[in-house]
């Protein structure tokens, strides 16, 4: 997997036999976190798609312009969108970091983490649509772990 520029994981502690992680997101990141909410704020789809063309990873307005997609009812375009979302953060993955594992924990309540909850949650519900109710619920139990 390539690495997804400006974004990162980090090891925050281990405690109690846990570990904690959190994203992290560079300064050059930053700045097109910042173009998106410029673009979020014109209430524009197409300023998104040109914040993609410049930062085809960023992770925020790829979740926004799903839900333009779903709204304008094209799932297939909008569930393409959310494993791009996912494919992104999981490059950003520390080596130590395993979603399986049981051990490792991500704060919700970080403003960097909050993306890979949000797609998460938009995945399973997509998995649910396309009836798999089987693996809508691992995801689900992914989320609440």
């Amino acid at each position: 997997m390539q690495k997804v520029q400006g974004l990162s994981m980090w090891l925050l502690e281990l405690k109690k036999g846990l570990s904690f992680f959190a994203f992290e997101h560079s300064e050059e990141y930053q700045q097109a976190q910042h173009k998106f909410l410029v673009a979020v704020e014109s209430m524009e789809p197409n300023n998104l798609v040109i914040l993609l063309q410049k930062s085809p990873y960023h992770v925020d307005s790829l979740l926004q312009l799903s839900d333009a997609y779903r709204f304008q009812e094209d799932q297939e375009m909008a569930r393409d969108l959310i494993e791009r979302v996912l494919y992104s953060m999981e490059c950003a993955f520390h080596p130590l970091f395993s979603l399986t594992s049981g051990t490792c924990r991500l704060d919700y309540h970080r403003p960097e983490n909050k993306s890979f909850y949000l797609a998460l949650y938009k995945q399973m519900s997509f998995l649910e649509k396309r009836g798999c109710p089987r693996m809508a619920l691992k995801f689900c139990k992914l989320i609440l772990r």
